[in-house]
């Protein structure tokens, strides 16, 4: 109905613009239909569900089983085996990445250090920055991962209650765990939203699904993350002779990969540390 309508009173607009207002006028309770039905759905559980995207041979491959039933007469009879078709041509693929992927995503546009893991049945992101890059960078990733849920969330920085990336975050991704380093990390609403939160201390190691964390320091954070055959150190706002000085207290393990956020960093850190990889 609003379709055709839209496109009569369209037409009625270029003969006459008050003609077309008057049959568009028609459309009004039409219309308040259509947005009273999807607002309802939109309260319902598990109404928006993130499958991921799709490759360009997918596609193509649905375009020609919908080619096939449309121009060739022989396949319109079959045209059950060809929904099934196109079904596990979407289906498979997708499944495939989903029980097979193993990902780590470091996000450079932002201040605080933002970072999901993507394994196998779980995911872990660190940090959700401000409620613009929640909204704008984070969420967005995850949908367009396939991602319907956060298994483990970790903050290192306290977070800002009218600017909460976390609380944008939980509007559309639920939230399994919530970690954090250090006190006021996740606002009252976030808490209340998942089913566990964690406070971690200096020293102890927690265990994120396939991956193992454990907080060195704090403020500034000096996290340990073993990602795989990786082991990962990110030192958060930290001035290079203030890290140096604390490395000289502890014993560092082997580490792989250094990331790195704050002042600019010098070899001396880089020669003290022997990474492979420096973010």
């Amino acid at each position: 109905i609003l379709t055709i309508g839209g496109f009569i009173g369209s037409c009625c607009a270029l003969l006459w613009p008050d003609l077309g207002s008057f049959v568009a006028w028609f459309l009004l309770w039409p219309t308040q239909l259509l947005m009273a039905i999807v607002m309802a759905i939109r309260q319902l559980p598990g109404h928006a569900l993130a499958i991921g995207h799709i490759s360009l041979l997918q596609l193509l491959g649905l375009y020609g089983c919908i080619g096939v039933v449309w121009l060739m007469p022989r396949w319109q009879k079959q045209w059950r085996f060809v929904a099934v078709l196109g079904f596990l041509i979407l289906v498979v693929p997708l499944w495939q990445i989903q029980t097979q992927r193993f990902l780590v995503t470091v996000f450079d546009h932002t201040r605080t250090p933002m970072m999901v893991i993507e394994h196998p049945n779980s995911t872990v992101v660190l940090n959700s920055g401000d409620a613009l890059n929640a909204s704008q960078f984070l969420v967005p990733f995850l949908q367009q991962e396939g991602i319907n849920r956060i298994d483990w969330a970790i903050a290192t920085r306290p977070d800002n209650p009218s600017k909460s990336g976390w609380t944008a975050l939980l509007k559309k991704i639920s939230i399994t765990n919530l970690s954090r380093c250090i006190p006021q990390a996740f606002p009252v609403g976030a808490t209340r939203q998942s089913k566990r939160q964690i406070d971690v201390n200096p020293q102890e190691k927690l265990t994120l699904g396939p991956s193992q964390m454990m907080l060195w320091r704090v403020q500034p954070t000096v996290l340990e993350l073993q990602i795989g055959p990786q082991n990962w150190w990110m030192v958060d706002g930290s001035n290079e002779s203030d890290f140096l000085a604390w490395l000289v207290t502890v014993q560092p393990p082997a580490i792989q990969v250094l990331w790195w956020t704050g002042e600019p960093l010098s070899s001396s850190v880089v020669e003290q540390l022997h990474p492979q990889v420096v973010i």
